[in-house]
């Protein structure tokens, strides 16, 4: 790890807290379980189908953090491995 890694990364954190905010206030997966759980015993299949795609993209953005937060993990791992390579 590079001298002073810790202490940046601890002043961009605090900058970050002054001014983030939640974009939701919690993962609604039980809501989200009635929904799949309401689709299935849907008896028409357009409904469901439209219902499918309305779970689909109240979801996106959960998938959507988690890929970008692996990504931004993935890069920072990959970087400390050159550096100790020395590359």
């Amino acid at each position: 790890m590079s001298p002073g890694y810790l202490d940046k990364v601890n002043e961009v954190q605090e900058k970050m807290k002054a001014t983030w905010k939640r974009g939701h206030a919690r993962v609604p997966l039980s809501d989200w379980r009635t929904r799949a759980d309401g689709i299935e015993a849907e008896a028409d299949a357009l409904i469901s189908m439209a219902q499918a795609q309305d779970l689909r993209r109240d979801m996106a953005y959960l998938g959507e953090a988690v890929q970008r937060s692996a990504a931004a993990l993935d890069g920072y791992i990959q970087d400390e491995i050159d550096r100790a390579r020395g590359k």
